[in-house]
């Protein structure tokens, strides 16, 4: 049976990297239920606790993988409180917490633009650079400018006139 909760825990973090969260989703909530169990009189409480952070841990990346945010902090407080100095949980969170601090970044940008209901937001994004300063952004354009926002008067200077020179 111990096992099987290891096959299941490695099935759910392949099919989690390949796209086919429905089979990750399946085979993480198994491992979850089997990492529970205890298999023997040496099956300590702590190799139960590990065990289960482990797989909350990667049930926590699936599920922010599928867009399911809450509970994906559900699971990632669960790991962190069972085993806070587990390695491998150590590790999960750690990606956790960085895909966290981009779509934090992410959508400080988008409430940004709306604020200044700016037209090229759509064409531009901006992430913080906090592995160098907290207070360091960096942008770089990610869609193509659209001519439609550049109006005629720039395009053509003289459809809309003003005082002219016409002297020699």
């Amino acid at each position: 049976p111990l096992e099987g909760m290891w096959l299941e825990s490695n099935a759910c973090v392949a099919h989690t990297k390949l796209g086919q969260f429905e089979q990750a989703g399946t085979a993480c909530d198994t491992a979850v239920n089997l990492a529970s169990l205890r298999y023997g009189p040496g099956d300590s409480r702590q190799d139960v606790s590990r065990r289960l952070a482990f797989v909350h841990s990667n049930r926590a990346i699936l599920r922010r993988a599928t867009g399911d945010l809450a509970a994906a902090e559900s699971d990632m407080q669960a790991a962190l409180t069972l085993a806070p100095k587990d390695e491998l949980v150590q590790a999960n969170a750690t990606a956790f917490a960085a895909r966290r601090e981009a779509l934090a970044a992410t959508a400080r940008m988008k409430s940004v633009c709306r604020h200044r209901n700016a037209g090229v937001c759509s064409t531009s994004t901006a992430a913080a650079t906090a592995s160098t300063w907290s207070a360091s952004w960096m942008s770089v354009s990610t869609g193509t400018p659209i001519a439609v926002r550049t109006s005629d008067r720039i395009f053509r200077p003289s459809s809309m006139p003003g005082p002219r020179n016409d002297s020699p």
